[in-house]
């Protein structure tokens, strides 16, 4: 596991401090979800529950306490309720990216690692939704 820094995929990796953004679940569901996969206290995961602003003075708080709490692994969970408050379309590639520089800028500026979680269109084609961009 990342936080212990086991092996994955039988390769050693780097012990890992995560920030998981849950802006869409229960936080009794996103406890529930961490012990289903493993996660125990101490393990590193620290979690914020709840919705993300998008301004960008959020995202220079943001910015700031990965940098301050050395996280090296931020995960947007998810993609389509973070944006729900942007982006008029999911289909505008454009303002899709526009949504999506503070994560990039994150990722660059902190040198973390940032996993953005999207889901799949529902019925029998399971095809992502949305833009490509």
């Amino acid at each position: 596991m990342h936080t212990r820094g086991e092996t994955f995929l039988d390769r050693k990796v780097r012990q890992s401090k995560v920030l998981i953004l849950a802006v869409e679940e229960h936080q009794t569901d996103v406890k529930l979800r961490s012990v289903k996969f493993g996660l125990r206290s101490g393990d590193g995961v620290e979690y914020l529950i709840g919705n993300l602003g998008t301004d960008a003075g959020t995202h220079q708080k943001l910015k700031e306490y990965v940098m301050d709490n050395g996280i090296n692994l931020v995960i947007l969970d998810t993609m389509g309720h973070y944006m729900s408050g942007i982006v008029q379309s999911e289909n505008d590639n454009f303002a899709m990216l526009a949504a999506m520089k503070p994560f990039l800028a994150l990722a660059r500026e902190t040198r973390c690692a940032v996993l953005i979680v999207h889901h799949t269109g529902k019925g029998a084609i399971q095809a992502y939704r949305g833009a490509s961009a």
